[in-house]
């Protein structure tokens, strides 16, 4: 009986569909095997994920059929059960299959009375990323598409290198350390609005050094996401080289985002090797735009095929001087129209989330087109523009 099957040893918690793999005897599997390969593979991506594993635990066969079937996952590694929960639904995904939302807690010994809590968010991280490593180093990840992984902050090198070499297929990447509504007594008052704090543990995942770069098979990215993480300017630029398919970029509360990146990145996609459509860098403190000429790598951004641009909650860009540049005087747009959301108007501020939600803060968003940029950029006396001009790339060192 495939009841008596012991599923992987992973605990997790899954919320969607019932256990009908326990239920089904080997007759019925022979049943299920002779029917049409789209109906075998609907009805295993109706499966919970501990009946998938069972099932891949039955042959090979079988194991192919299950790792094929799994192509989503979402995964939230927390203390508690509920905060696993309010991250996936913070995250309002709607997921493709009933399988892939996976929640894991992490049970830490009750500190003392006497204990640093410093001491005990550092446990607390390397367990939720201990958890995450073995959990994406299963087999079973292999064929994954789609990826969001939710936890306090990223730590581990081995949770890196699991990711850079498990995660071949992937290509849609979602990487969230900002979850305001949970409330730890290890965590400082103002934890989730500060960018995490930079670790070399980033470079395996980024391929950053010759043999990370060897070991790197996560090169097939269409879409990354991250929210509040430590990546250094270094790493970004190697993280998005990598992934030269890359076509949307979402990156909140990300310590790397500075002049120096943007100024790559705008480098970067003039030189044609940039698939990039959505580029969000937003609530990036470290970005500082208040001189002309620090608007200059725009012109690479719009020469390129990028059609979206924000720069929301970004506090120390200067709006109307982002509003100069790219303001479209002309009721036709051009063909290579790049829509952009700007902070609001006035100096640099700084709210909290619940402030700047109790504010209603709108974007701006106004429509630009090459020509126009260009024209702006060279009538300043401030710096002179040549149209044929390619900043040379910035190289990411080790």
């Amino acid at each position: 009986m495939i009841s008596n099957i012991t599923p992987v040893d992973i605990p997790r918690t899954i919320y969607y569909g019932t256990d009908i793999l326990n239920r089904l005897d080997l007759l019925t599997m022979d049943t299920l095997l002779s029917l049409p390969p789209e109906l075998v593979a609907i009805t295993l991506a109706n499966l919970p994920l501990h009946s998938l594993l069972a099932f891949s635990a039955t042959s090979k066969t079988n194991r192919l059929l299950a790792q094929a079937a799994l192509q989503e996952l979402n995964l939230a590694v927390f203390p508690r059960d509920l905060h696993g929960r309010l991250a996936l639904v913070e995250q309002n995904v709607e997921s493709t299959t009933p399988n892939s939302d996976v929640i894991k807690t992490t049970k830490l010994e009750r500190p003392s009375k006497t204990s640093n809590p410093s001491d005990t968010l550092r446990r607390q991280v390397n367990a939720q990323n201990k958890v995450a490593a073995d959990v994406l180093g299963e087999k079973f990840t292999a064929n994954l598409k789609s990826l969001s992984l939710h936890m306090y902050d990223f730590s581990s090198p081995d949770l890196a290198s699991v990711m850079a070499a498990n995660l071949s297929k992937l290509r849609e990447l979602d990487m969230r350390f900002c979850h305001p509504y949970i409330h730890d007594n290890a965590l400082s008052s103002g934890y989730w609005k500060e960018a995490s704090p930079g670790s070399p543990a980033w470079n395996a995942l980024v391929g950053l050094g010759t043999e990370n770069q060897k070991n790197l098979r996560l090169r097939n990215l269409h879409s990354l996401r991250v929210a509040r993480a430590g990546l250094t300017s270094a790493q970004l630029r190697k993280f998005v080289e990598s992934n030269p398919r890359l076509e949307k970029l979402h990156l909140d509360n990300v310590a790397g985002v500075d002049l120096e990146f943007v100024q790559w990145l705008g480098a970067y996609c003039e030189t044609g090797r940039s698939r990039l459509q959505e580029i969000t860098l937003q609530n990036c403190p470290q970005l500082k735009m208040q001189r002309l000429d620090d608007f200059a790598w725009l012109t690479g951004i719009v020469e390129s095929c990028v059609r979206h641009l924000s720069l929301f909650r970004c506090r120390n860009v200067r709006h109307d001087m982002l509003v100069q540049l790219i303001d479209d005087e002309d009721e036709e747009l051009e063909l290579n129209t790049l829509e952009t959301v700007v902070p609001p108007k006035g100096p640099p501020r700084h709210f909290g989330i619940a402030e700047e939600e109790a504010l209603e803060i709108s974007p701006t968003i106004v429509h630009g087109d090459c020509e126009d940029i260009m024209k702006v950029l060279a009538s300043s006396d401030k710096i002179d523009v040549d149209p044929d001009f390619i900043a040379p790339a910035v190289t990411a060192t080790a």
